[in-house]
Order: structure tokens, then C-alpha cells, then sequence
């Protein structure tokens, strides 16, 4: 936050421009207009990771992937995860909300650097709206380059996890534990069938449907309600949406200070 607004007065100040106005209209009506434009789906994004990590959810994925590609593969698996989200048309910054519980037992079983829970990335949903194209635009060559970026990515990060095992700090870098997870009952996690829903509804809804991403990230929100309210301690529904909703509010401002 500091450093962006230091920037806007470091270029307002090279350039010649009136800094009240730099400040005070130019950053300011920035500011407003993308926080206004993305308020809705960091939130939700934020509200659908928080579903997913008090009801055991993200747990019982991640348990799963762990258990069927067997720890050397399991961060395949996830990063598999991670694709089928982002190429699914969900934004970068909603997807983190949800591959971050998602990952804690991965990481652990795996006992992959807990800085390293990112995994691959890709570009969001924000470019197709600036360039004017849809998320299909040029399969061919998205094809490719994908299978390039990966091939890429999947070396560097193989690499640095050898890299990792000879640097203390590193090496015993592991998931964080806070109140929530000591909360989880992950013994009444929900089904694997239960828990993919919500997620592949929001896939399907925005890319096939083409509803806007907030409908179909608000879609994938209620079915959580609907389908994981047992696996959620009584009375703590409201209190993890609210948490959920609020998770989203602070990387909103923080990425919004930046654009």
C-alpha cells in the first residue's frame, strides 16, 4: 500500500503532473473504479475457500490427490487441480482462496516447502476483457503454449525442490496451523462427490453456460451452503461466511493499490 502510493507521487512529481490532483483524482478514481469492478468476486472467491476449509472439503481433495497419485506425484495431481480451475475461466486471485486449504495436506504429506504451495500459474480472466477476445481465443496456440509453459514450469519447480532440501529455513517451511483447522472435524469431511461439486459448477456455469464469473462463483457458493452445512460445526455457517467475506476485502485493496 505504502509503496504503490510512493510511486504514484515519484511519477507525478517526474512528470510534471499537479500532485494533489495525481493523488486525489487520478489514483483515487483508479482505485475506486477496479475495487468497484472486483469487490463481488474477491469476495465470493474468498467465501468459497472458507467453505471449503471449515467443512473439511478442501481437506478430503487434497487427502484424495495425495492418495491416488501417491506422494511423488501428488503435486502433479494438485497442479492438475490448479489447471482445470484456471483454464477453467476462474480468476487467479479467486482460485488462491481455495487452493490454499487445499494444499495444507498435500504439502504436508508430501513434505513439499510450504513456500512453494502456489505451484504453477497462469494468466486470469482480465486480459480477454482489456484485448476484447473470449477465453477460447486462439486454441491452437494456447494449446502449445501450455504444453510448453508446463513442461517449463515443472523443471524449474523440480528443481528448486531439490534446492530446497539443502537450506534449513526451507527445508522445515510447513503448512501454518491456526484455530480453524484445530475446528475441523475431518473425520465428517464430506464425499469426494460432495466436494467436487461446488467447484465443477463454477467451471461448467462460467465456461459452457457463459453466465458472468460472479454468477457462476455465487452458484458454487450456495451449493458449499447446501451441500457441506453437516460437515460445518452447528452455529459456525454464518460465522464462516462472514470470516470468508472479510478474508476477501484486504487482497482486494492490496492488489487494487497496485493496478
Amino acid at each position: 500500500l505504502y509503496s504503490s502510493v510512493i510511486s504514484a507521487i515519484i511519477i507525478a512529481l517526474t512528470n510534471g503532473m499537479d500532485l494533489y490532483e495525481a493523488l486525489t483524482v487520478n489514483y483515487v478514481s483508479s482505485f475506486t473504479s477496479y475495487a468497484a469492478n472486483y469487490f463481488i468476486l474477491f469476495c465470493e472467491g474468498a467465501m468459497l475457500g472458507k467453505l471449503y476449509d471449515s467443512s473439511g472439503a478442501a481437506w478430503k481433495i487434497g487427502k484424495t490427490v495425495v492418495d491416488k497419485c501417491g506422494t511423488k506425484f501428488a503435486l502433479v495431481g494438485y497442479i492438475a487441480v490448479a489447471a482445470i480451475l484456471e483454464y477453467g475461466g476462474i480468476s487467479t486471485f479467486v482460485i488462491c482462496f481455495v487452493l490454499l486449504p487445499l494444499a495444507k495436506p498435500i504439502i504436508r504429506e508430501t513434505h513439499t516447502p510450504w513456500y512453494m504451495w502456489p505451484g504453477l500459474q497462469s494468466h486470469n480472466i482480465i486480459p480477454t476483457q482489456v484485448l476484447g477476445t473470449d477465453l477460447m481465443a486462439a486454441p491452437v496456440m494456447g494449446a502449445v503454449f501450455t504444453v510448453a509453459y508446463f513442461a517449463i514450469c515443472g523443471v524449474y519447480f523440480v528443481w528448486e525442490l531439490k534446492r530446497a532440501q539443502k537450506v534449513a529455513w526451507k527445508r522445515d517451511s510447513l503448512p501454518p496451523v491456526d484455530e480453524s483447522d484445530a475446528a475441523v472435524n475431518y473425520e465428517s469431511a464430506p464425499a469426494m462427490v460432495a466436494a467436487v461439486i461446488p467447484i465443477l459448477a463454477g467451471v461448467l456455469l462460467i465456461n459452457f453456460a457463459k453466465l458472468q464469473p460472479i454468477y457462476g462463483l455465487g452458484v458454487s457458493v450456495i451449493l458449499c451452503i447446501l451441500l457441506f452445512y453437516r460437515n460445518i460445526p452447528t452455529g459456525k455457517m454464518v460465522p464462516t461466511l462472514n470470516e470468508g467475506f472479510a478474508n476477501g476485502v484486504m487482497p482486494l485493496i492490496m492488489v487494487t493499490a497496485v493496478v
